[in-house]
């Protein structure tokens, strides 16, 4: 708790007065460049990895980037989800979402071993709505390849889960959403992402990525 008090007087003493003109503005409206689905692993800081500001990414954050499909949504914490999804189109109007993935992730550990979740019946409730990726575990020997399989079938999963949800089929229909998977390699620090016409992940490339406006954007704001 030490740490975290420390970190907030330096806030309030150092950085907020340098930057209160922006946080006075973001106090009265935000306009997200994009709504992240990530892992609630302390380990990843989409805002560093990305370099984005306050008021460039809408977070939703949860064990394993899990988003349950529409249909089941109202349980297991998925109505969260839900609500986050459907706020971030039709209030935010939030033109891309990227479901984020990542190494060494606990919760696809848990998806691969489900008997270690015995005496955790939550855990293993909510993983539910990703245990269809431990099917390609098989086709993987090693067991880093075998996680990494595992966490990258995810991905690919919740972005169908994710197309299920009604206000992002409709803003898909009326092409004002794009939807993008990525994976996270911790130590190369390094992101992948899914080419669904390749049906693999390929290492995020930079090129492709600058004629997009939305991250032209944050490059600019960061």
């Amino acid at each position: 708790m030490e740490k975290l008090l420390s970190g907030y007087e330096w806030f309030r003493s150092r950085v907020y007065p340098y930057r209160e003109q922006s946080f006075l503005k973001l106090a009265h409206s935000q306009a997200p460049q994009a709504l992240l689905i990530t892992c609630a692993d302390s380990r990843i800081d989409p805002a560093m990895l990305l370099q984005c500001e306050p008021g460039d990414l809408f977070l939703c954050r949860n064990a394993g980037n899990i988003v349950p499909p529409h249909s089941s949504a109202d349980g297991a914490g998925g109505c969260g989800v839900a609500a986050t999804v459907e706020y971030a189109i039709e209030v935010l109007k939030i033109p891309e979402i990227v479901i984020l993935g990542h190494s060494d992730c606990g919760a696809m550990k848990g998806v691969l071993h489900p008997e270690s979740l015995t005496d955790k019946p939550a855990v293993a409730k909510w993983l539910k709505h990703a245990e269809c990726a431990r099917a390609v575990a098989g086709e993987h020997e090693a067991t880093y390849d075998i996680l990494r399989a595992v966490a990258q079938k995810n991905v690919e999963t919740q972005i169908r889960h994710l197309e299920s949800h009604p206000a992002v089929s409709a803003a898909l229909d009326r092409g004002a959403l794009g939807l993008h998977g990525w994976y996270y390699d911790m130590p190369a620090g390094q992101l992948h992402e899914f080419d669904s016409k390749a049906e693999r992940f390929e290492p995020l490339n930079w090129t492709a990525v600058n004629q997009s406006a939305w991250l032209r954007t944050l490059r600019s704001a960061a």
